[in-house]
């Protein structure tokens, strides 16, 4: 597990780890992903739905991804109380309210912001996305709202493996 190899290395703050507990028993966190959560629960998501998660769906995968939302929401907190955090199991940036797509089932971060704000430990906040791809159900899911800001650095252009070796 990667909780023990951080354990057990020389990692400023290793020695406290938090463990999260999972989000999905709590509506007030999932509530902007009702209809997706009663999908998931159910495990009634289409063929076509369940192919744009891009992985296989399970009871444990659901059980993860939600369990990396409470981790998301735990950093949070634990980033108000402490001054930083992180949640190593979290991202998924691609997943929007009412679908999942791109390997993100659900999008953690967009869980815990929603917590913190109904829990009024914040009012506004600001998501920093570096990955190679734009991270369109962040876009989606804060597009408009203007207490959520947004930054996305990400590849203009995704080459192909053969592009990449050609063009060298």
């Amino acid at each position: 597990m990667v909780s023990r190899r951080v354990a057990d290395s020389r990692c400023r703050g290793a020695g406290r780890l938090s463990h999260p507990r999972s989000c999905y028993r709590r509506r007030r966190a999932a509530r902007s992903f009702s209809g997706l959560r009663a999908q998931l629960k159910n495990g009634t998501l289409s063929y076509s739905e369940a192919a744009r998660l891009e992985v296989p769906y399970s009871k444990e995968l659901v059980e993860a991804v939600w369990l990396a939302a409470g981790g998301s929401i735990l950093a949070g907190q634990r980033a108000l109380a402490d001054g930083w955090a992180a949640n190593i199991g979290g991202g998924f940036h691609h997943a929007c309210p009412d679908h999942g797509e791109g390997f993100c089932v659900i999008h953690d971060v967009a869980v815990a912001i929603r917590r913190l704000q109904f829990d009024r430990a914040i009012g506004n906040a600001l998501v920093v996305d570096t990955d190679v791809h734009q991270g369109n159900g962040t876009a989606e899911i804060f597009g408009g709202d203007g207490t959520v800001y947004t930054l996305s650095l990400h590849q203009e252009a995704q080459l192909s493996l053969s592009e990449v070796a050609f063009n060298g």
